[in-house]
């Protein structure tokens, strides 16, 4: 509404100041560089004096001239000011709200780079319920980020002061996927001081790169290049079982069937029952392909027996619908 405000007066202003001049032509036979020149110095009080001696009608139109003139130019600077002072204000205020906002944040996560990697992380991360904070130092995104109303950081992963106003003390995790592998690493080691606890899931492009940024805290690393180069051989010589990890991989599936994790917790009733006991298969129509133990240090155990007992910490890695998932959550929690 303002801006449309802004841009009638201006275009009131321009015809205000043309009409004035030819008032000039037509009253006293100025030239027109000679009447605009006039209007100029009127609306703005200069005050150089008459060019040529004006006429009674002459005078009385430069009196209306400044008058009018005087008004809506005062006016449109009055606009032109309050518009500027709005978007410095307003983007201060907005900064200052979001690292408000941003700090009362716990167990998000926080993505350094919004290339290709970062968006597609940021995209699943987000319609799976997770609180999101972007860190980027391209200040072009700053509007597409208020559009889509995100928790981002427009400045540098590497500098300290920005991973703190994101929230890395309260972070459940933090992906890594600037382009750069030196700038992955450092801030890798920069967040490792700041938070020793959290997950670090960092991007490679350097296979040599790889062991240093495990080595600076990364808990995992992954290198799309060598992911995508992966699955075009699977599909190559396994077309088969590249077409079913696409069948329960992808974002959709014709049945919506995905492959999903499950951990039991403290309010979990499926601890202490046997995979049979569970009702995983005959209830949910769930497959339970493998289970990652936490008493057995983490290790996993693929295609687990029927007789095989739960425990506290254990992950159920489930072949399951999504619908029968939700459901799963909903009627094995105390």
């Amino acid at each position: 509404m303002e801006k449309n405000k802004l841009i009638l007066v201006v275009f009131l202003t321009l015809l205000f100041i043309i009409l004035s001049s030819l008032g000039y032509v037509l009253i006293d036979d100025y030239s027109f560089l000679d009447a605009l020149y006039m209007t100029i110095i009127s609306i703005t009080s200069v005050g150089y004096g008459e060019i040529h001696t004006l006429s009674q009608l002459g005078r009385i139109h430069t009196m209306f001239v400044i008058l009018i003139g005087f008004i809506l130019l005062g006016y449109l600077l009055k606009l032109v000011s309050e518009s500027v002072l709005e978007q410095i204000l307003s983007s201060d205020y907005r900064r200052k709200k979001m690292i408000k906002t941003i700090h009362d944040l716990e167990n998000h996560y926080i993505i350094c780079g919004y290339g290709r990697i970062g968006q597609i992380i940021t995209k699943e991360l987000t319609k799976n319920n997770f609180e999101v904070v972007v860190i980027d130092d391209n200040k072009g995104l700053y509007d597409l980020f208020i559009k889509q109303h995100m928790f981002f950081m427009i400045g540098d992963a590497t500098d300290e002061e920005t991973l703190i106003e994101s929230g890395i003390e309260k972070a459940k995790g933090l992906i890594v996927a600037t382009p750069k592998d030196a700038d992955n690493l450092y801030i890798i080691m920069t967040a490792k001081q700041i938070n020793k606890s959290i997950y670090v899931l960092a991007r490679s492009t350097n296979e040599n790169s790889e062991k240093k940024l495990i080595r600076a805290g990364a808990d995992k690393v992954f290198s799309p290049y060598k992911i995508g180069a992966n699955r075009m051989v699977t599909s190559i010589i396994k077309p088969n079982v590249h077409d079913f990890l696409d069948f329960t991989l992808q974002e959709y599936s014709e049945h919506n069937i995905t492959l999903e994790e499950f951990t039991l917790f403290e309010n979990c009733n499926l601890i202490g029952k046997t995979l049979a006991d569970t009702g995983l298969r005959k209830d949910y129509n769930g497959i339970v392909v493998a289970v990652k133990s936490q008493n057995g240090g983490g290790k996993m155990l693929f295609n687990p027996n029927f007789d095989y007992r739960l425990q506290l910490g254990d992950t159920l890695i489930l072949i399951i619908e999504q619908s029968s998932f939700l459901k799963l959550k909903n009627e094995v929690v105390l």
